[in-house]
């Protein structure tokens, strides 16, 4: 499906994303958050971008600040706050388009699944979808010892993660749905486990069988479309 190139402004950065829309009219609008060192491209934004307008359903993927397309310095700019910034930053400017229903859902994929749970829990959505998203910053700290060839991080974006931590009684960020490989070694299986005993129904968790990090089975990836596509189908018809 051919998407939309769509720009935005955060913090004074230009930002670039692509916009996946249905042929109905004013679609409810699900927005995806991708990984650390990922981008816009990465595989599991752009399927979702083609099975969700198959819902009925509008789905906006971008590069965060320093990533991709989007302007910034990927070092002195990544940080869990900016990124956060930037999420609020995109749904603003999609909703001034004044193309979509009521409706809004949101994806996230690793560091991006934090980012998307951080901002639903200030702000309620319709339903969520999280995979493999650490929810102990210590943790995801602890798993960067060596980071990706020509990829480095500053000490205030450790200081930051080994801030976070959710609060131990109930979260409600909307219908959730948490996916995860038991034999992820980036971000352990126990951290789904534990947002799921604290949130609040509706809510399920998929474990994925000997599953990894990047979700690299075949069968996993086409469960998770299916299971993904089919949750924000579910809640956001009801707006």
């Amino acid at each position: 499906m051919q998407a939309q190139t769509i720009s935005f402004e955060s913090d004074g950065l230009t930002l670039a994303g692509d916009l996946f829309m249905p042929p109905n009219n004013a679609p409810n609008l699900v927005v995806g958050c991708h990984g650390l060192f990922a981008d816009r491209s990465s595989p599991k934004q752009q399927a979702l971008g083609n099975i969700l307008p198959q819902k009925g359903l509008a789905y906006f993927c971008f590069d965060h600040r320093g990533c991709g397309d989007s302007q910034g310095d990927f070092e002195k700019d990544t940080s869990l706050s900016g990124r956060m910034r930037d999420l609020a930053a995109a749904i603003k400017a999609l909703r001034q388009m004044n193309l979509f229903g009521p409706g809004l859902g949101l994806f996230g994929s690793s560091f991006g699944g934090s980012v998307a749970l951080l901002h639903a829990l200030k702000n309620p959505v319709d339903a969520l979808v999280l995979y493999a998203a650490p929810v102990d910053g210590n943790i995801l700290g602890s798993t960067m010892k060596a980071l990706p060839e020509g990829k480095k991080l500053s000490k205030a974006f450790f200081e930051e993660m080994a801030a976070l931590s959710l609060p131990k009684e109930g979260l409600s960020p909307g219908p959730l749905l948490i996916i995860h490989g038991n034999k992820d070694k980036v971000v352990p299986v126990s951290q789904a486990m534990e947002l799921y005993e604290i949130a609040f129904e509706p809510k399920k968790l998929i474990i994925f069988e000997e599953g990894d990090h990047p979700m690299s089975n075949p069968a996993h990836q086409k469960i998770f479309l299916g299971r993904a596509s089919a949750w924000f189908a579910e809640f956001l018809d009801k707006k």
